[in-house]
């Protein structure tokens, strides 16, 4: 939105338009994802805005460090929900 209030200035990052991190002066992406497949997935994760994604938070900036330094966090996965899941999704075969 280009709000100063909700946007981050001067973050050095790679990357240029049109390639896999595609950054320019205003815009870069947000969620970046890596998985290997496999018996058992593992995936890594990191979003510049925070858990929430809300821009009022005051943990919005929370990971921008991280995000610019391309480094990840390690994202759980699990195959059956834990006990105490606040949600829970479940996929289905369509037939």
């Amino acid at each position: 939105m280009q709000l100063p209030a909700f946007s981050y200035y001067n973050i050095n990052n790679g990357g240029y338009l049109n390639i896999v991190n595609a950054t320019s002066e205003r815009n870069g992406p947000s969620w970046r994802m890596v998985v290997q497949l496999g018996t058992e997935p593992e995936a890594y994760g990191i979003y510049p805005g925070g858990q929430s994604g809300n821009p009022g938070s005051p943990y919005y900036a929370s990971m921008i460090d991280k995000w610019t330094k391309g480094e990840y966090y390690k994202l759980n996965y699990y195959r059956k929900a834990p006990a105490n899941a606040m949600y829970k999704q479940t996929f289905k075969n369509g037939n």
